[in-house]
């Protein structure tokens, strides 16, 4: 599957495969685009979190390992609306500071380390953009709204 696959994919809620033969897994949807820093190469491959077919579990897997369910009656979406009108939120860009730099953010009046960044289907969801928290104090990991977060002031 393609990242642009995947979008369309997301946004039609279509069921998905992961993997071949008899190891092969029908989910429910791809439930999310999760964007993790690959500590080898530095870069940010994006995974797809799917969505069990009863809706109790997740699996992360990557791009080329899924394809949309075999029998799937539904059509993808021909182009999706683009990204933004007025250019992206600070919301978005402060996550994706924070996620890039490492830098510390607060959170529920604590600090914490941006580890991953997860696209949701806004069309379902009231938040579309969530991001995967570490709490520096204790390393609980935790998620939450990307509106929710704030850079911390480095003046200080």
């Amino acid at each position: 599957m393609t990242y642009k696959e995947a979008e369309r994919a997301l946004v039609a809620g279509a069921p998905v495969e992961l993997g071949n033969g008899r190891d092969r897994i029908i989910c429910k949807e791809i439930s999310g685009l999760v964007y993790r820093k690959d500590s080898q190469s530095g870069r940010y491959p994006i995974r797809l979190e799917l969505a069990d077919k009863c809706g109790h579990s997740v699996t992360i897997a990557r791009l080329e390992q899924v394809r949309l369910a075999p029998g799937w009656k539904g059509e993808l979406p021909k182009e999706l609306p683009p990204p933004y009108e007025d250019g992206p939120s600070v919301m978005e860009l402060n996550a994706k500071t924070a996620l890039r730099n490492g830098c510390a953010v607060i959170f529920e009046g604590e600090r914490w380390k941006v580890t991953a960044l997860r696209v949701c289907n806004w069309v379902k969801l009231d938040y579309w953009l969530f991001v995967e928290l570490s709490r520096i104090s204790d390393g609980l990991v935790e998620m939450a709204w990307a509106g929710s977060i704030s850079l911390e002031d480095s003046t200080k």
